[in-house]
């Protein structure tokens, strides 16, 4: 269902860098070379901002504070539940194509949230639905997207009592 294009060999190599600079709780600034791209890292206490010099990579993670949807996020085809803090936010580019990567925290329970998604996805294709223990994932196309969910207890910290992961790569 899933598009795989050259930018997901960079997916490992980001998520390490979060890790790395989660980790370090300091401020700083790195700069990788990964393939034919440069990936800055910045961090200080509350945020993580990781760029590429050739605009195919843009990410932003703030645990306690929030973040902005990532520049072009498809809101009218994929709304972010109301009220809820975005805490990472991510864009990647390819060959014309973007894919979207938006964690978000939220003080409704799990099964109201995943109601409103359920909802949504309704009017998309080959949906899937499935349910372990508490947590829900979604997946299918819509709207010129594929489209991936998951709603699970929130175990990032912070009062909100569910977490919310979209994924939605460009068909």
């Amino acid at each position: 269902m899933f598009h795989v294009r050259e930018s997901k060999k960079l997916l490992p190599l980001v998520i390490f860098l979060i890790l790395i600079m989660m980790v370090s709780g300091c401020s700083s600034e790195k700069k990788i070379e990964a393939g034919d791209a440069e990936i800055t890292v910045k961090s200080d206490d509350e945020t993580i901002e990781i760029t590429s010099d050739d605009e195919s990579v843009k990410a932003e993670i703030n645990l306690e504070g929030g973040t902005e949807l990532p520049e072009g996020y498809p809101e009218d085809v994929f709304p972010i539940y109301p009220d809820s803090v975005v805490i990472m936010s991510q864009t990647m580019k390819d060959d014309n194509f973007s894919n979207y990567s938006v964690s978000i925290k939220q003080k409704d329970e799990i099964d109201k949230v995943y109601a409103y998604y359920k909802d949504i996805i309704q009017k998309g294709e080959n949906l899937m639905d499935m349910k372990t223990q508490n947590t829900y994932t979604l997946a299918g196309s819509i709207d010129g997207y594929d489209f991936g969910i998951v709603i699970a207890p929130n175990d990032l910290g912070g009062e909100e009592m569910t977490m919310v992961q979209i994924v939605l790569t460009e068909k």
